[in-house]
């Protein structure tokens, strides 16, 4: 899952057009249902949060919010602080910054 995560994050590097489709092909879900079942896990929580910021885009909004990316960034970050809390902050800034526009 660690190199899924990886892949992923990768891959959302390129375009809003292929961060959306990602999205569109439940990886969200994905990538939540692996943070729950391995949230001791630190490399886990930290690709993962570093893949959701990447996924974030005006295409992936509605989704990233509906799937609660926020709060199961939040969680990492409480486990994780040093690993994760810069992502988290990251994820809720960019989020506030978005509802704004």
């Amino acid at each position: 899952q660690e190199s899924c995560c990886g892949i992923l994050y990768n891959l959302a590097c390129d375009s809003e057009y292929v961060k959306a489709r990602i999205v569109e092909e439940e990886a969200l879900d994905a990538i939540s249902i692996s943070m729950v079942l391995h949230k001791n896990v630190k490399a886990l929580q930290q690709k993962a949060c570093r893949v959701l910021n990447n996924l974030i885009c005006e295409e992936t909004l509605d989704a990233i919010q509906a799937a609660n990316v926020p709060e199961l960034m939040n969680v990492a970050a409480f486990n994780f602080p040093s690993e994760c809390n810069k992502e988290a902050c990251f994820m809720v800034n960019t989020l506030e910054r978005m509802a704004r526009i």
